[in-house]
């Protein structure tokens, strides 16, 4: 198309030489593996009542004693930070001024961290009766789509606009497991007098929210004063006043404020500026 130009790109990028710090206090063997049940609720997976597998905790008489070393991560295993994505865009400029942009991306980030530098618990634990790899994390591709354009109206005004679907955030459950849960398995109470342990009970990076949509408007006319040009600007934010989450409570309690919203895209706003150029 005549005055159209388009784009598509690959990229790949993968991270070397990962650092990790290694405690020659302690070895895997110093680590006692124990189980528990994740609570009944309808809001996990299943509806909770799973076993939570591959937990381990360091033993009373090696707590707290430390003697770290920072080493390559190759000395125990590979480990891997890879991204791939695909980026499509679009340009084109039409007659009387107007034209159109945008295009879209999609792309992930998986890592994989399957070695022991010290605690088991580095590896894998199992979700509803299946293997769910904690140390490697393969979420899925995810995509988002921008377009802008901008258009000439009558009486010398100028319209654009901003539109934007983004992936949803991804949400944990991040649940208190205390030494009632615990001890049946360990035999014991957590070390250091710990009372609970924080466990993710949903894979990470697997469970997201609801897409982001966004539309920004803007209306201005240029108007010729003396020697200069006074620009009038009419904009409105979010005019859909979309209220998609930004932010939510990542604590899993029974009858707890679970995913409740923290954060919101800001409800619509309007605004009216002008600009003098000299």
């Amino acid at each position: 198309l005549p005055r159209t130009a388009v784009g598509v790109s690959y990229f790949r990028t993968t991270w070397h030489n990962f650092r990790v710090t290694q405690n020659l206090a302690n070895t895997p063997a110093d680590y006692d593996p124990y189980t528990f049940t994740a609570p009944l609720d309808p809001r996990l997976p299943g509806g909770g009542g799973f076993p939570v597998t591959g937990l381990y905790n360091i033993r009373d008489n090696r707590f707290g004693i430390q003697d770290n070393v920072v080493r390559l991560a190759s000395h125990f295993g590979e480990q891997e930070e890879v991204y791939d994505g695909v980026d499509v865009s679009i340009n084109s400029r039409l007659p009387g001024g107007t034209f159109v942009g945008g295009g879209f991306n999609t792309g992930r980030t998986r890592t994989n961290e399957c070695f022991v530098v010290n605690s088991p618990q580095q590896l894998v634990w199992t979700l509803v009766g299946t293997t769910a790899n904690a140390c490697a994390n393969n979420p899925p591709f995810r995509t988002q789509i921008k377009l802008n354009g901008a258009y000439s109206l009558p009486w010398e005004l100028k319209a654009s606009a901003v539109f934007q679907s983004l992936p949803g955030i991804a949400y944990n459950a991040n649940f208190a497991a205390g030494n009632a849960l615990i001890r049946p398995s360990l035999g014991r109470a957590l070390s250091g007098g710990a009372a609970n342990v924080t466990i993710n009970l949903i894979e990470q990076n697997m469970h997201f929210e609801d897409r982001i949509y966004q539309l920004d408007l803007r209306f201005s006319r240029t108007f010729p004063i003396m020697r200069g040009r006074l620009q009038a600007m009419f904009d409105v934010y979010n005019a859909l006043n979309g209220a998609a989450i930004l932010g939510v409570n990542n604590t899993f309690a029974v009858g707890g404020a679970w995913r409740s919203p923290s954060t919101i895209l800001d409800s619509r706003i309007v605004k009216f500026g002008v600009q003098y150029d000299f």
